[in-house]
């Protein structure tokens, strides 16, 4: 869970070209980065309802 967001920001940031339109680029791959996060975050929340039966 903690190198996904990791690996979307590398993505979009460097291999997608972000670094090129400045700060801008710069937010949208941390918005990706924490899109990604949240998005396994509740995926991990999920599976521990479904354990405990709730």
């Amino acid at each position: 869970m903690i190198f996904k967001p990791w690996s979307r920001f590398f993505k979009s940031y460097i291999l997608k070209g972000g670094f090129r339109r400045g700060i801008n680029g710069y937010f949208s791959a941390k918005a990706d980065a924490n899109y990604k996060f949240y998005l396994y975050a509740k995926m991990y929340e999920a599976s521990l309802k479904n354990k405990n039966g709730r």
